[in-house]
């Protein structure tokens, strides 16, 4: 499976605005059948399980290192 990476840049964007501009691109992979991941859907996640900034960096670059675009 084609494994797709989306990269955003963190900023003071309120996040209903950013869910805007990135559900688009996310859903139009994802409906292809393709793989993608998007830390903005995990942030919730991340604040559940007290992730330090290190770790959510952690998790995003093993998943961009197997990702085929980015």
């Amino acid at each position: 499976m084609t494994k797709f990476f989306i990269s955003y840049r963190f900023s003071d964007i309120p996040v209903k605005d950013l869910q805007k501009l990135i559900d688009p691109v996310y859903n139009l992979i994802k409906d292809a059948g393709c793989h993608v991941f998007c830390n903005f859907y995990k942030d919730q996640y991340y604040t559940d399980n007290h992730y330090t900034a290190k770790q959510i960096m952690e998790d995003c670059f093993g998943e961009l290192a197997g990702s085929d675009f980015v």
